[in-house]
């Protein structure tokens, strides 16, 4: 194999027998190497196969990005695979990659940024979430940088998003989740715990919710009328709460609810706040 790109000492690119374009990762492999040098295949460690979508990005953050950073996203994404029942693409690994540059670099200027649905992530993917702490474990053994749990919330979604194949936005339906709990919340004048087998239902019904919302699909029965009356009545703030999910749909989403939707919600909400 020959060199078709060195990026520095300990990381070139090649085409492999195989007609792939690849990175090989190594200590010394690119050391005083130029093009059209043969690969020194005694000191890959790595292979990173590269495909014509995410090439550019990748070689662009690969010229400024220690190849240490791509270790430690191909560590997360190997875990990941071998944790979840479901494949992850690698095709995260150029936003991963990029992700841990800049939390870690900000981290050494002591700066953070806080991870607004980060209870929410911990409650919806678990193990993605474990992912995450371990990768933390692993960035600390590595590079001797201690990132805050909220990062592991954010691993967790790039995670996700590997896992997803319908290109949807996990932070997108995540933040939905969230600004519909604080409504609850506030409603009710209750907390919102996430160890709560009723919260993780209410969560998970309202992750189904936000997925039928963005596909334009919508839940209906016939005949609900008393259902609601009862359900709206049940609780003296239940009708304020409803209004303001109504009002949160209408506006940010363009959404209107139905009427039956409103019942399985309320349903979920009566049970979450009777578990109190």
């Amino acid at each position: 194999m020959k060199i078709t790109k060195v990026f520095n000492n300990n990381l070139v690119a090649t085409i492999t027998p195989e007609k792939r374009e690849a990175l090989l990762s190594g200590t010394g492999i690119g050391f005083g190497k130029k093009v059209g040098d043969v690969v020194d295949q005694s000191k890959i460690t790595n292979y990173y196969y590269v495909e014509n979508q995410r090439k550019k990005l990748l070689y662009q953050m690969m010229e400024t990005t220690p190849v240490e950073y791509l270790e430690i996203a191909e560590a997360i994404l190997d875990r990941a695979n071998r944790k979840l029942s479901k494949h992850v693409s690698d095709t995260i690994l150029p936003a991963l990659v990029d992700h841990l540059y800049v939390a870690i670099t900000r981290t050494k200027k002591g700066k953070q940024v806080p991870n607004l649905i980060h209870v929410e992530t911990k409650m919806m993917y678990p193990v993605e979430y474990e992912v995450g702490l371990w990768a933390l474990r692993l960035i600390k053994m590595r590079l001797n940088v201690t990132l805050p749990d909220d990062e592991a919330g954010f691993i967790a979604i790039h995670i996700q998003n590997g896992e997803d194949e319908s290109n949807e936005d996990v932070s997108d339906m995540l933040m939905f989740v969230k600004e519909t709990t604080d409504i609850i919340a506030e409603s009710f004048n209750c907390r919102f715990d996430v160890n709560s087998t009723d919260n993780q239902r209410l969560a998970t019904h309202l992750k189904f919710f936000y997925q039928r919302m963005m596909h334009h699909q919508t839940t209906t029965i016939v005949n609900v009328e008393d259902m609601y009356r009862l359900l709206i009545t049940k609780h003296k703030d239940m009708k304020k709460c409803m209004h303001h999910i109504s009002e949160l749909l209408k506006k940010d989403y363009a959404y209107q609810i139905t009427l039956s939707e409103e019942v399985y919600l309320m349903m979920h909400i009566l049970k979450m706040i009777q578990s109190e």
